[in-house]
C-alpha cells in the first residue's frame, strides 16, 4: 500500500523524527507521551529501510537546492532535545543499520545545566502518581488548584517559574534530577556522534514555543544555538530544528535567520519557505511506522484534491 501512496502523491522523500528510544520508564517525559522501545525503534527502521533508502544531509541539501532525488524513494532521519538515550540506545542502533541522522541540540541543556519546562512538569507529574488521595488533597489545598496535571500541562515557556515554585512545595530538587539521572548528553558525547558521521543542529536555546516569544528572541534562540554549535563542533553546515513547532513563525523570520535548513513538525506538508523542510512525528501513542505513514500519505492524498497541503504563512 506504501509503494501505491508514494507513487500517487508523489512524495519520495520524507523526514521522520523522534525524541527518544528507551526500555525503562523516563519520569521525565513517560507522562508526557509513550516511548518506543528498542524492538518497536528497529521494526521502524526495518520498515523504512523497505520502502526508502537513507539519505544523510548532503543529498538532503541537493535535494532542497534543485529536487535532486535518488531512484528509490529516501528519508533522513532526525531527533530532538539531546537526550542522554541518543547516545546509550539510539547510537548504536543506528551505527549497525548503517543510517544516517541529525541530532537538534539545546545549549542551555548540555552537560546536565538546566531543563526543558515540559520536562519538569514531567518530573513533578511522575511524583504525583503514588499520591494518596489525603496527600493529593492536601496539595490540592496548598496550590488552590482542582486539576493539578492539567495545570501542569498547561505551564508555558512564560510561566515556567511557577514550576520551581510547585517542585519547592512537592519537595522535588530539579537540580538533583540533573545531577543523578543527568537526562541530556554531554558536549563530549555529542562531539562523538559527530566523529561517527552524525549531524548536530540547533533546536533554540532552551525550547521556548515560538508562537510565544517575540521575532527578535526567535531569531536570538535560533542564531545563538547555530553559533554555540559551530563554535564547539566546528560544523561546516547550519541546520536547525523548530522547537515544538514552526507554527506562528511568520515569513519575516525566514528572511533574517541564517541556515542551510530548517526543520518543521507539520507532518507531510508544503512549505512556501524554499529552505523549511516538514518532518513525520513517529511517537504518536505507540503506533508503528506503518500506520503513521500510511495515515500521512492518505491525509496529503486528501488535502490535495482541495489544494490544502500547503501552509501558508
Amino acid at each position: 500500500m506504501l509503494n501505491t501512496l508514494i507513487h500517487l502523491t508523489g512524495q519520495r522523500v520524507i523526514f521522520p523524527f523522534y525524541h527518544v528510544v528507551s526500555n525503562q520508564k523516563i519520569p521525565h517525559i513517560s507522562p508526557l507521551y509513550r516511548v518506543k522501545t528498542v524492538e518497536a525503534f528497529k521494526k521502524d527502521l526495518e520498515y523504512l529501510l523497505r520502502f526508502y533508502q537513507p539519505m544523510d544531509l548532503k543529498d538532503v541539501m541537493d535535494f532542497l537546492a534543485s529536487g535532486k532525488q535518488q531512484s528509490k524513494p529516501g528519508f533522513f532521519l532526525t531527533f530532538d532535545d539531546g537526550l542522554r538515550p541518543i547516545f546509550d540506545v539510539v547510537r548504536p542502533i543506528l551505527l549497525e543499520y548503517g543510517i544516517p541522522a541529525a541530532f537538534f541540540i539545546n545549549p542551555d541543556f548540555v552537560d546536565n545545566k538546566s531543563m526543558f519546562f515540559r520536562y519538569k512538569a514531567a518530573i513533578l507529574m511522575d511524583k504525583l502518581q503514588p499520591y494518596s488521595s489525603i496527600q493529593t488533597t492536601a496539595l490540592v489545598n496548598t496550590l488552590q488548584i482542582k486539576d493539578i496535571k492539567g495545570f501542569l500541562l498547561g505551564i508555558g515557556y512564560k510561566q515556567r517559574h511557577q514550576l520551581s515554585k510547585i517542585a519547592e512545595i512537592m519537595e522535588v530538587d530539579f537540580a538533583q534530577y540533573l545531577k543523578e539521572v543527568q537526562p541530556y548528553m554531554t558536549l563530549q558525547e555529542i562531539r562523538q556522534l559527530c566523529q561517527d558521521g552524525f549531524y548536530i543542529g540547533g533546536h533554540s536555546l532552551n525550547h521556548p514555543l515560538y508562537s510565544d516569544i517575540n521575532i527578535e528572541e526567535q531569531l536570538s534562540q535560533t542564531q545563538a544555538s547555530l553559533t554555540y554549535i559551530h563554535h564547539h563542533i566546528q560544523s561546516d553546515y547550519r541546520i536547525f530544528a523548530f522547537p515544538f513547532t514552526e507554527y506562528g513563525v511568520q515569513a519575516a523570520f525566514f528572511k533574517s535567520a541564517e541556515a542551510d535548513i530548517f526543520f518543521g513538525t507539520a507532518g507531510l506538508k508544503n512549505d512556501p519557505e524554499p529552505r523549511l523542510l516538514h518532518r513525520i512525528p513517529m511517537e504518536i501513542k505507540g503506533q508503528s511506522a506503518q500506520k503513521i505513514l500510511q495515515s500521512q500519505y492518505l491525509y496529503y492524498a486528501a488535502k490535495s484534491l482541495v489544494g490544502k497541503n500547503t501552509i501558508r504563512r
